[in-house]
């Protein structure tokens, strides 16, 4: 046995932190990545990542490192199989709500021998919702990495009566899920509506909303809203998540992590969810 960690992730949320968390750390690891995740790895780690299949990396690893997805059962697996195995997993919660529901497939639920967090909200409600897990504290590296990234955007200028709408695929994650698209009780859709709604109580002079779709959406996907605000909406051209909060007056969206990195941005910040 050797000390290889194997990461495994697939949504994007997630991968941030773990790629955040292993460049941090120095580990030396293999990889289970799959869909968003693969380009947020590449991005934080270069491309020349060790690459296997979930058989060969529980052959050759130590332990696992996990994050949770909405869109993939790849985590799930790999937390079946290595607790099979009697190999340690550990799963990293990148965000605040649905954490039951995040290690549950077809009304089976795994669960690692250790969840990590990154603050004292979700390790709260991580040992309300898993009290015979261990739950350990990490402080967050992503946002540590955001906050070392913003000392190079200080020369990009901030459009005025800006406001830049952070989308998530609610929809799309509650219809895969529970087969109802507004199961959790609204939507994306509903929370860009909640926006343009409330938009003169957060600047009067707004003129320009910018849509930031969630790596998961396809770009045309607001292209009806958009055609019934023309000159209004627009969809992002940045690949970039800090250049287009540091070039935006407001942000506002629902529940993405994204909000908390426009905080961390000294940004005014709004939640765009029913009362």
């Amino acid at each position: 046995m050797n000390d290889y960690c194997l990461v495994v992730a697939h949504d994007a949320g997630g991968a941030e932190l773990l790629a955040s968390y292993i460049a941090r750390n120095n580990l030396s690891c293999l990889y289970l990545i799959e869909g968003p995740a693969i380009k947020v790895f590449e991005r934080r780690l270069g491309k020349n990542l060790n690459l296997v299949s979930m058989e060969d990396g529980l052959k050759n690893c130590k332990w696992c490192l996990c994050s949770t997805s909405w869109q993939s059962e790849l985590e799930w697996l790999v937390v079946k199989n290595a607790k099979k195995l009697n190999i340690k997993v550990v799963s990293f919660l990148d965000h605040w709500v649905n954490y039951t529901q995040r290690f549950l497939r077809n009304n089976t639920q795994y669960l690692p021998n250790e969840i990590w967090v990154a603050d004292e909200y979700a390790q709260s409600k991580a040992l309300q919702d898993f009290p015979n897990t261990k739950i350990k504290l990490i402080n967050n590296p992503y946002l540590l990495d955001i906050k070392d990234k913003l000392k190079n955007y200080k020369n990009i200028n901030c459009i005025p009566n800006s406001i830049l709408f952070i989308s998530e695929n609610i929809s799309g994650n509650a219809l895969r899920t529970y087969g109802d698209e507004n199961y959790f009780g609204y939507t994306e859709f509903d929370g860009l509506k909640i926006l343009l709604e409330n938009m003169i109580f957060l600047n009067k002079n707004c003129n320009n909303i910018i849509i930031r779709p969630h790596p998961s959406e396809n770009r045309d996907k607001y292209s009806d809203i958009i055609q019934k605000n023309k000159g209004l909406i627009s969809i992002s051209n940045y690949s970039d998540l800090l250049k287009d909060i540091v070039s935006s007056d407001i942000i506002a969206g629902c529940e993405s992590m994204a909000l908390v990195v426009a905080l961390v941005a000294n940004k005014k910040v709004y939640g765009c969810l029913p009362t």
